[in-house]
């Protein structure tokens, strides 16, 4: 946190000034030089996806409908395709109509399902079945 402020007269920051402070975006802010606006995200679960799809023609899909922050498919380790599922993460209200508009429609010859990705699980307990004892 920067501990310095603008002087009063001074109406922007100067290189100077920003090598003097460990954070000169608090006084940017502080000066009204930046605006912080929080937009909250929603990330979206898209599953029955062709093996074909590509993480560009997901975005393209979804982009018709907001603004596309992030798009992934995992890949399979062991065959290195596309595992058939993905997620999108676009801004709350976005996201929300493209769910509506994009569930069950057809993508590449198969009904999507779209719908908001659940927080992972913990997963398992670690264990292979093998008992130690």
């Amino acid at each position: 946190m920067c501990r310095q402020s603008l002087p009063a007269t001074q109406t922007r920051l100067t290189p100077t000034h920003r090598a003097r402070c460990d954070d000169w975006t608090s006084v940017a802010r502080a000066a009204g030089f930046v605006r912080v606006v929080e937009v909250t995200t929603l990330d979206i679960y898209v599953g029955n996806l062709p093996y074909t799809a590509s993480e560009s023609e997901i975005e393209q899909l979804f982009a018709e409908h907001g603004e596309v922050r992030r798009c992934s498919l995992p890949i399979d380790r062991d065959s290195g395709r596309p595992r058939g599922f993905g997620f999108v993460e676009m801004a709350d209200e976005d996201a929300r109509k493209a769910i509506a508009a994009l569930d069950g429609t057809d993508f590449g010859g198969r009904d999507l399902r779209v719908n908001e990705a659940r927080p992972r699980g913990g997963g398992g307990d670690g264990g292979g079945g093998y008992d130690r004892r």
